[in-house]
C-alpha cells in the first residue's frame, strides 16, 4: 500500500519498476488497470517483472516492444550474464506514439545487476546498442542502475560510452533537484541515500533535439508507522520532461 501511495501521488504517464516477481506483483502495483498497460517478459502464463514498465493507454499507443538481455548473448531470453549463474537482467523497451499528435519516442526501463562483473560491461553494452537510436528518436531511459554518479567509469560509460559525446543526459542535472525529505538527515541506521551523489536510480534522456526537464524529485519519505512499512533503500525518482522532436 505504501508503494502504491507513492505512485498515485505522482500520477506518472510512464512508470518503471524493478524487482517485481510475477503477475501478482504487477497487478498489485498497477495504479489503475483501466489507465495503465503493463509491459514485461511473458512466458506462457508467467511474468518476469524485474524491469516491468507501465504507460498510459489513453495517451500512448505501442508501436513495437521487446526486451534486450544483458550478457554476451543479448538476443537470447534469460541468457546468463558475464558471471555464470547470475540473475537474468534485461532492458525493457517500448516504442510509443502519442495519440493526439503522433509524436514518437522510446521508453526503456531496466535493472542493472548488483555485481560489478556484470554491471560494468552492461553500461557499455547499453550505450553501444542504443546510442545510435538517439540520433533518430527521443529516448527516456529509467531504472535501477546500481550506480552512483561518482562511480566511474561505469556512470560515464552509460552517458558517453567509449566516446566523448554526451548522449544520455541525467535528468537530475537538467533541473533544480527536489528532495523529500532532504537527504542525509535520517535518524539511526538507514540505507537510503545520504546525498544526491548516492542516488543509484536514474532518469536519462537522449535524442536528436534539446530535451528539457521541468522538475526532478527524489522521494525517500517513509510511509506508515513501522520500519517494515518503509519505502525501501531505493527512493522513488520522478521527473517532468519535455521531449524535443528532431
Amino acid at each position: 500500500p505504501h508503494l502504491m501511495e507513492v505512485i498515485k501521488e505522482y500520477k506518472p504517464d510512464l512508470l518503471g519498476l524493478q524487482e517485481l516477481g510475477g503477475w501478482q506483483d504487477v497487478n498489485e502495483l498497477n495504479p489503475d488497470p483501466n489507465v495503465y498497460v503493463p509491459l514485461g517478459v511473458e512466458v506462457g502464463p508467467w511474468q518476469y517483472g524485474d524491469a516491468v514498465l507501465f504507460y498510459k493507454k489513453d495517451r500512448f499507443e505501442a508501436v513495437e516492444s521487446g526486451q534486450f538481455w544483458y550478457g554476451p548473448t543479448p538476443k537470447i531470453p534469460f541468457a546468463f550474464e558475464w558471471k555464470r549463474l547470475s540473475v537474468p537482467r534485461y532492458l525493457n523497451w517500448v516504442h510509443l506514439r502519442q495519440k493526439d499528435n503522433g509524436f514518437e519516442f522510446l521508453y526503456m526501463n531496466t535493472h542493472f545487476d548488483n555485481a560489478g562483473v556484470n554491471k560494468d560491461p552492461t553500461a557499455l553494452l547499453v550505450h553501444k546498442t542504443f546510442a545510435p537510436y538517439a540520433k533518430q528518436i527521443p529516448i527516456v531511459l529509467t531504472g535501477d542502475f546500481n550506480t552512483k554518479k561518482t562511480e566511474n567509469p561505469r556512470y560515464h560509460n552509460i552517458q558517453y560510452g567509449e566516446g566523448s559525446e554526451l548522449v544520455f543526459a541525467d535528468a537530475m542535472d537538467m533541473a533544480t533537484p527536489e528532495q523529500a525529505p532532504p537527504l542525509g538527515v535520517f535518524d539511526g541506521r538507514d540505507d537510503r541515500p545520504k546525498s544526491l551523489d548516492e542516488v543509484i536510480d536514474h532518469i536519462f534522456l537522449a535524442g536528436p533535439g534539446k530535451n528539457e526537464v521541468q522538475r526532478w524529485v527524489v522521494d525517500s519519505r517513509r510511509y506508515g508507522s513501522n520500519a517494515d512499512k518503509s519505502q525501501s533503500d531505493h527512493p522513488a525518482v520522478f521527473a517532468i520532461v519535455n521531449l524535443a522532436a528532431r
